[in-house]
């Protein structure tokens, strides 16, 4: 069971150590009785890198996180039809360099590693360290991914 945080002097002493880690959202769609592949496409799933972090107001349960580069899951089909996961960078809109997240409660997880948060928007969003194993590393990791067919009819069976 974990210990569920409101304290911003708490969270402020931890994110110094998650600069140059990773955030990743989650807004999950509402499937109510659509197919599989439906209720991914309303799934927002992305993922970018923490550049900085500031706590605007202290009295507030707000915290704005700077980031580089963000990417977004998207799903493609394998050779088999099946739905394979991909990354995909997300072109920077103007004056968007920062996430501005409005959370309920906050949690520690995996000794100290991790932080999730609950937002007010029904978010899961979860910050790794830059050391975090589960961390995409984008440069080096090839994702599976959607490949065009050489043949115009398909993959051969």
């Amino acid at each position: 069971m974990h210990g569920y945080y409101f304290s911003r002097k708490r969270l402020t002493g931890r994110l110094p150590k998650f600069i140059g880690g990773q955030l990743l959202i989650e807004k999950l769609g509402k499937p109510d009785g659509e197919k599989f592949l439906t209720a991914i496409e309303r799934t927002l799933v992305l993922r970018c890198e923490i550049e900085n972090w500031e706590i605007p107001d202290i009295r507030k349960k707000r915290v704005l996180i700077y980031f580089g580069r963000m990417w977004e899951l998207c799903f493609g089909l394998d050779e088999s039809f099946k739905p394979v996961p991909k990354w995909v960078l997300i072109e920077p809109k103007l004056n968007s360099g920062y996430l501005d997240i409005s959370y309920r409660f906050y949690y520690i997880q995996h000794r100290k590693r991790r932080i999730k948060f609950l937002t007010t928007d029904n978010e899961v969003c979860r910050l790794y360290q830059e050391s975090d194993p589960s961390n995409v590393h984008w440069e080096e990791e090839v994702l599976p991914c959607y490949q065009k067919s050489t043949s115009p009819l398909g993959p051969k069976d």
